[in-house]
């Protein structure tokens, strides 16, 4: 794949952006802070998009699945590990007991509701667009096609 210098310089940019979006600036500041990195966010989809290609979706469902999964894993031994730390095993089950329910969990399949961390509600956006492309690809047939179709029925 190409690389795209511009590109990468934005997406630093962005990046630092994104940092931005998560501060509580007062005054002006905060405002023209919140204002200017609006745009982080839509960047990375359209990033994403630059850059999907139809032969390799399978391959980038792949990828961002296993990301997900080895950051939920992590996050999710981090988090067992410093309630048996800093907390009683009571907090940590309690904790655990609110998000292991099915509405939760239907929450999450539903609108991206996150089951453990919300910071990676990207990665599972992300997931779900290329599943959707991928369904569309699958499903619908080739323009060739529907190309030859219409030549061969010219009232559809």
């Amino acid at each position: 794949m190409q690389r795209y210098n511009a590109i990468d310089c934005l997406k630093g940019i962005s990046c630092i952006a994104v940092i931005l979006i998560h501060f509580n600036f007062s005054g002006n500041y905060g405002i023209v802070a919140s204002t200017l990195s609006k745009f982080s966010v839509p960047f990375f989809f359209f990033v994403s998009g630059f850059f999907f290609n139809w032969d390799e979706t399978k391959k980038k469902i792949l990828h961002v699945l296993n990301l997900i999964i080895n950051a939920e894993v992590f996050y999710v031994i981090f988090t067992i590990l410093y309630n048996l730390l800093f907390f009683s095993q009571n907090r940590l089950f309690s904790v655990l007991e609110k998000r292991i329910t099915f509405d939760h969990f239907l929450r999450f399949l539903i609108a991206n509701h996150p089951l453990i961390y919300g910071h990676l509600w990207f990665m599972f956006s992300l997931l779900y667009i290329y599943i959707l492309f991928y369904l569309i690809y699958t499903i619908t047939p080739p323009p060739g096609i529907l190309r030859n179709l219409k030549t061969i029925r010219p009232h559809m």
